[in-house]
């Protein structure tokens, strides 16, 4: 599976175009100038940041409505 990063501020100044339309699951991370910053957690350290999981029917219009 491939998974396509892009920073909030790049999406809204696209007025969110880039994201796809069908279904799909969606990630946020915690990133600074490109690069993931490490988060403790209870198990040891999480590498790729990741701060939330979620999935969507419609993700483009969900984001669209913020």
């Amino acid at each position: 599976m491939e998974i396509n990063w892009y920073r909030l501020e790049e999406l809204a100044a696209k007025k969110f175009s880039d994201i796809p339309s069908n279904p799909g699951i969606y990630f946020i991370r915690w990133s600074r100038n490109g690069k993931a910053v490490p988060i403790s957690r209870l198990k040891g350290i999480d590498d790729k940041a990741i701060l939330y999981i979620g999935s969507a029917k419609k993700l483009r219009r969900r984001t669209q409505e913020l």
